[in-house]
């Protein structure tokens, strides 16, 4: 914490004397005002931290003697500086919940980095005509475009996001070479009432095929950024790459990612894909394909899939995850396990419940050697153990792995908490199966009570089926009664 306040002091010390001495239209104000909002940021201030870049952003109105700054201009001519503001600004709004206006200061930096690394690229297509000898003159810089901001009108901000957003008009065109990526002018639309989802809760297989191309209405300009015309470049130009992990591509690709998970948690999954796999073209072009990020995105493909129930892509994606961990990481980091988890439930959620059991006591092993023997997680994953021992018919495997999970939670969560409740009402209906009445009537009336102290009302799914497992354990008791 002392650091962070040193570090904030100084670098208010440096704005302080790069304003009065360079002016405040200086580009490197926006850079020190920047880091300033970062520190606040680690600090938790986020109100200070979002002052602070709306100063990067917009200026102070008593700048230049009353007439403020330029802003257009200012943005225009330092396209990199200005995306990472919205950038950082985005992730703000985004950590307090507000992600539709998350989404706009993302898609705004997305934006301004696009137009930074187009700038370059025809600088640098300039810079090689000029030395091949050409007379021909580069395209007219796009930095002074007149397009106006929504950052300085108020009036759509707010607004719920709409996919209108970023889908691809049907007269967009690509230049004639088709090697590079066009000036993304991503307009926010005002609509007005409820937003209308491209996409309902499930998935879209037909959104998500592989020729989107058909349909200007499943396109989206994510699917522009990082294409493989661009990638294709001339010798030439793949001699003169930037060194790993430099230039703007890394945080466009960073902020693609987050628009992807926003889309993802919104249920819009043909815009999340198209963000993730977006993310995932700009990260191989910078850092490789075999980077911890590349891992951490096609993690976050995987769960998309697995959300919207295509298992087998999703067990695809995550074979080729957890080849990339384990060789940065080893066999046995929490990550692995993690994969590991994901690829068991795959397979029981295609039926192959002896592969699943066999994926879950490794990653038990792996857990219980990380945690300890009892850590929630090693819960967690016993108690999917234990239901697939039960798809299995393993009633014996199940209720010792179901007791050995029950006891964990007992012991973290209380005995009253409503996942203790459930396993209670699971031991209880295995015992029914085997007709040890007894055992059952025991265990229900334990999960019974745990219901009632979290009051749970009687249309409760868990209450339903409390209702009618009690019914054939009393039926059970009283016939053996008889």
């Amino acid at each position: 914490k002392n650091q962070l306040i040193k570090a904030l002091r100084m670098y208010t010390i440096a704005y302080r004397m790069r304003r009065d001495s360079l002016g405040v239209d200086h580009p490197s104000l926006a850079v020190l005002l920047n880091m300033m909002g970062s520190v606040q940021v680690k600090r938790g201030e986020y109100g200070e931290a979002m002052k602070i870049y709306e100063l990067s952003l917009k200026g102070r109105v008593d700048e230049n003697g009353g007439r403020g700054r330029n802003k257009d201009q200012f943005r225009n001519q330092n396209p990199l500086t200005t995306s990472v503001t919205l950038r950082d600004m985005g992730m703000i709004l985004e950590h307090k919940g507000n992600e539709d206006k998350a989404l706009k200061f993302y898609h705004a930096s997305l934006r301004y980095a696009v137009k930074f690394k187009n700038s370059n690229n025809e600088q640098k297509a300039s810079k090689n005509s000029s030395d091949n000898g050409s007379t021909g003159s580069a395209r007219e810089s796009e930095n002074n475009s007149d397009e106006k901001d929504w950052l300085d009108t108020d009036n759509t901000i707010d607004e719920p996001f709409s996919l209108t957003e970023v889908r691809m008009a049907k007269s967009t065109t690509m230049g004639k070479s088709g090697n590079a990526a066009p000036d993304y002018a991503f307009d926010y639309v005002e609509e007005k009432g409820e937003m209308e989802l491209f996409l309902e809760k499930r998935f879209d297989r037909w959104a998500l095929s592989k020729d989107t191309a058909k349909s200007d209405s499943t396109k989206f300009y994510y699917d522009e950024l990082y294409v493989p015309a661009a990638a294709a470049a001339s010798s030439d130009q793949q001699a003169q790459q930037k060194p790993r992990g430099e230039g703007p591509d890394v945080d466009i690709a960073m902020t693609l990612h987050q628009i992807g998970q926003i889309h993802r948690r919104s249920h819009r999954y043909a815009a999340a894909l198209s963000a993730y796999n977006a993310s995932l073209r700009g990260m191989k072009e910078v850092l490789g394909t075999q980077h911890g990020n590349i891992a951490a995105i096609l993690g976050n493909i995987g769960n998309l899939y697995m959300e919207t129930g295509d298992y087998d892509e999703a067990f695809t994606i995550y074979q080729e995850v957890l080849g990339i961990e384990t060789m940065h990481l080893g066999l046995s980091h929490p990550e692995v396990a993690v994969t590991l988890h994901n690829i068991a439930t795959i397979e029981c959620s295609r039926g192959n419940f002896s592969e699943g059991v066999s994926l879950y006591k490794q990653v038990v092993d792996m857990q219980k050697i990380r945690y300890g023997s009892e850590h929630l997680t090693v819960a967690i994953t016993l108690s999917c153990l234990a239901d697939a021992y039960e798809k299995l018919r393993n009633v014996k495997g199940a209720i010792k792995t179901y007791e050995e999970a029950l006891k964990i939670r007992i012991a973290v969560l209380g005995k009253s908490h409503l996942d203790v409740g459930r396993l209670m009402h699971k031991l209880g209906r295995l015992a029914s199966s085997r007709k040890d009445y007894a055992i059952a009537d025991i265990y229900m009336m334990r999960a019974l009570e745990i219901y009632a102290v979290n009051k749970l009302q009687p249309d409760h799914v868990f209450m339903r089926e409390m209702a009618r497992d009690n019914a054939d354990i009393q039926a059970g008791l009283a016939f053996g009664q008889k």
